[in-house]
């Protein structure tokens, strides 16, 4: 079992499930970064007669990669189907395997922004030949890897820090919550009431993590958990773990598949 995740906020500034779901939305919507990066990899395109050739035309290209993977992500957001997450184990209970899809872009492209420097340089070299384009371009590359650099390695999910297993798994004896990065899971046993208490706001520029909080008769503090990579709304969550706690005679069914599917049916409403 893990060391019990226990830091406080206070009660006013958390927000409801059903909130914090229209929250994560809003600031996970991908709509409007797909259109910005196509609009943005424009502008550098047409800059590239007065800013060092090399930079130009690589943030162009980077920006319409991002511009595209951001494109196609908010497609497969709009189509995902939540029961594809949800996996059950016969005898032991379901659990939700979390969506990397959008953290593992950011890295990628964290990583493409480190190159920035050496590409822009074998851009000038390239296409430009100029020698004062190739030095601006060094330098200017230089600050633009050293900057992608400091947020990759800032960034919490760095894809080898992220565990294989369920975020959240749900058994006859307990739930457990497992954040990306935590080494192991946090089982909480049905009898000492898991609650979910509320969730710290989510903004909508999206750099805040999506925070959920949970006490347990016992615990002095209430529990926080980073739910990134959440492939339900979190409202679903709560509302299994209510359903439980109001009704104990029917855990025994989550190791069956007819409770699985009751679980899943619950999970996955709209």
């Amino acid at each position: 079992m893990s060391p019990w995740k226990e830091k406080t906020m206070a009660r006013s500034t958390l927000v409801s499930p059903s909130e914090a779901d229209k929250q994560y939305a809003k600031a996970s919507n991908l709509v409007r970064p797909a259109i910005f990066f196509l609009v943005t990899a424009v502008i550098f395109l047409l800059l590239s007669g007065y800013i060092p050739g090399g930079i130009a035309l690589f943030f162009s290209v980077y920006c319409l990669l991002l511009g595209i993977a951001s494109a196609f992500l908010a497609v497969t957001q709009m189509l995902r189907r939540y029961d594809r997450w949800i996996v059950h184990v016969e005898g032991k209970g379901i659990s939700i395997r979390p969506t990397l899809a959008l953290v593992r872009v950011k890295q990628i492209a964290f990583g493409i922004g480190i190159a920035c420097a050496p590409i822009a340089i074998i851009i000038e070299v390239l296409v430009t030949h100029s020698a004062v384009g190739t030095v601006l371009s060094l330098i200017t590359g230089l600050m633009f890897s050293t900057m992608f650099y400091f947020m990759f390695m800032s960034s919490p999910h760095r894809l080898w820090l992220i565990h294989q297993g369920p975020i959240i798994e749900f058994t006859p004896e307990d739930v457990a919550f497992r954040s990306l990065i935590d080494k192991s899971a946090t089982r909480i046993p049905w009898d000492r009431h898991p609650t979910v208490k509320g969730f710290s706001p989510i903004p909508d520029t999206g750099d805040q993590l999506p925070l959920m909080y949970v006490s347990a008769d016992g615990a002095n503090r209430d529990m926080e958990f980073d739910m990134t990579g959440i492939p339900i709304p979190l409202s679903r969550v709560d509302s299994l773990v209510t359903y439980f706690n109001n009704r104990p005679e029917k855990l025994a069914m989550l190791a069956s598949s007819e409770g699985a599917r009751m679980a899943c049916a619950i999970l996955t409403a709209r």
